[in-house]
């Protein structure tokens, strides 16, 4: 039996026979000749010619057939970051008797797509000169590292900070693009701060530059805002003052602040609320902790009834970055919340209320997820909610207590859902839709139903008009093209047209009757950079619910300004 050849000797018996067969093709005049244009046949004289030699034409040699050998195994140097068995699991099907060079090269690309795959790009894969007699065919890996790390771009935020916030940017480490896109998604999410990553092959053979570039804005920020979500009661207006700083402790850490009052009707309007988000860099995810409180007082209701309510709420949620798949972000929550409801219902002249606080505790679980492409954007959630009874006011006894709602239970689940789509039309329209939905088989009490009216939910109506315990609304919205530029630099300027529905129910013993709401109308939209925004939308009312009369016709409008 003849023995193996080297994998050099193989490649230079194929370069051999292939310069041997193109001389041979070129010899040819048959083939070497293009084909003339087909002619009709010439006439013949009478007489027969004199038979002429003609030159024998040389049949084309046939190429060698591909050597064929065995490949017991494959061996891979310059690896660490692929397991012993998961190389075994990838290459083996490459391997056995009666094997050829293309094999081989198979096997070298089944490899490349695995790091690749996995977010190694700098990874390279090559076969290297050897002798494959033995049956062991061996494969190079170059893991191209990190050489130097620079950050450049930032004015407010430290380059340490910028360092921070990509722990998979790690010097001497061959760079993972997928791992280092997640960090950046989550640094991105910074309302002060957004940073891009470049990589560039350095001078020395296998090592890589990273550039951290970063556009960076004061993270100390106060905006004023108004809105007209009040009531006649309490007065339609409501102004509030907010505070942010986005980098507290040089950590990306976000601190928000608000208080918010009716003008006028101060001492019936009192909301404080505050937020405080951690990043969690080393594990992709989100800490927030939440916390509120409001006190409003609707005065005399019918010359009868004093009515006020109070609410306490704290909140504590996690959010773990699921990572991207092509365009496809997704991320999941958990959260845990604590709402006391301190409702005061009297009669005219009493102090006792007819309305029982009830305290809740429910923990959630939500799933996010977003796909974006150019000018297209589509995003939705979906969560599970369910009461955890127990401590003050917050037992099925406390649900029980006359003035609650009759068979609420207090081992409540609810189902939600929302998903939002846009599209950018020709001429720079834009439709954009928008669907929320609450479902649930309990009796809830009214702070946990699904509320329906107002600015961000059916325009027309008052702030939560209507609530059902079960409910769903949609919203399909056209805007026009982008006039900022008539009104000044940085600005953006839409108008709109729309249309809202909503439509819920109770579940009472038997299915209770719907509340319905519908509204169409106009609106506009500006806003100057991140200094300014407002909004605009005048609605009429298409269905009678709550206060609200069919025809009847309501103004929204909300404006902010921060510095």
């Amino acid at each position: 039996m003849a023995p193996t050849p080297t994998l050099s000797a193989l490649r230079r018996r194929l370069l051999a026979a292939a310069a041997g067969s193109m001389l041979a093709l070129c010899a040819s005049p048959a083939i070497a000749q293009a084909p003339a244009k087909p002619q009709p046949p010439k006439p013949q004289a009478q007489t027969p010619a004199a038979p002429q030699s003609q030159p024998s034409i040389a049949a084309p040699s046939k190429p060698p057939a591909a050597p064929r050998f065995a490949i017991q195994r494959f061996l891979v140097e310059g690896n660490s970051l692929l397991a012993q068995d998961e190389l075994d699991r990838i290459l083996t099907p490459f391997s056995g008797r009666d094997r050829d060079f293309g094999d081989i090269q198979r096997a070298l690309e089944a490899l490349q797509d695995v790091y690749t795959g996995r977010g190694y790009s700098a990874v390279r894969v090559s076969v290297p000169e050897q002798d494959i007699r033995s049956g062991q065919v061996r494969l190079r890996v170059v893991e191209a590292r990190i050489r130097r790390v620079r950050v450049q771009g930032n004015r407010f935020f430290g380059e340490k900070n910028g360092r921070a916030g990509l722990p998979s940017l790690k010097w001497d480490t061959s760079p993972n693009t997928r791992a280092i896109g997640q960090d950046a998604q989550l640094v991105n999410e910074n309302p002060a701060k957004q940073v891009s990553v470049a990589l560039q092959a350095a001078d020395d053979p296998g090592q890589i530059d990273a550039t951290v570039r970063v556009t960076d804005e004061n993270p100390s920020r106060i905006s004023v805002f108004a809105d007209n979500t009040g009531t006649p009661k309490t007065g339609n207006l409501r102004t509030g003052l907010g505070y942010q700083n986005a980098n507290l402790f040089n950590g990306d850490d976000v601190l928000n602040a608000q208080v918010l009052t009716s003008p006028g009707h101060a001492s019936d309007v009192k909301v404080f609320g505050a937020g405080y988000r951690v990043p969690a860099y080393k594990w992709s995810g989100v800490v927030d902790v939440l916390a509120g409180y409001s006190s409003v007082s609707s005065g005399t209701v019918q010359d009868l009834f004093n009515v006020s309510g109070k609410g306490t709420v704290f909140g504590l949620r996690y959010t773990q970055l699921l990572g991207r798949i092509d365009t496809y972000e997704h991320r999941a929550a958990f959260g845990l919340d604590y709402r006391a409801y301190k409702n005061s219902v009297t009669l005219v002249g009493t102090t006792e209320s007819l309305v029982p606080d009830i305290t809740v505790h429910p923990a959630s679980l939500t799933y996010s997820g977003r796909a974006s492409q150019v000018g297209r954007d589509l995003s939705f959630n979906i969560s599970y909610s369910h009461n955890i009874p127990g401590g003050n006011k917050g037992d099925q006894a406390a649900f029980d207590e006359p003035g609650q709602r009759l068979s609420a239970s207090a081992k409540y689940s609810i189902w939600r859902a929302g998903i939002t789509f846009s599209q950018l039309l020709p001429s720079d329209f834009i439709v954009r839709a928008v669907a929320n939905a609450q479902q649930t088989h309990d009796l809830l009490i009214p702070g946990e139903q699904f509320g329906m009216g107002g600015a961000d939910s059916v325009r027309g109506y008052y702030e939560r008009e209507t609530a059902s315990d079960v409910g769903k609304r949609f919203s399909l919205e056209g805007y026009g093209p982008d006039f900022g530029s008539w009104v000044g630099s940085n600005w953006r300027v839409r108008a709109l047209v729309f249309a809202d529905a909503a439509r819920g129910h109770d579940n009472f013993p038997e299915r209770g009757p719907e509340n319905k709401l519908a509204s169409f109308g106009l609106g506009l939209r500006a806003n100057q950079g991140k200094s300014l925004a407002f909004r605009l939308d005048a609605a009429r009312v298409s269905q009678d619910a709550g206060t609200r009369i069919k025809g009847e016709t309501r103004v929204h409008f909300a404006a902010a300004y921060s510095f």
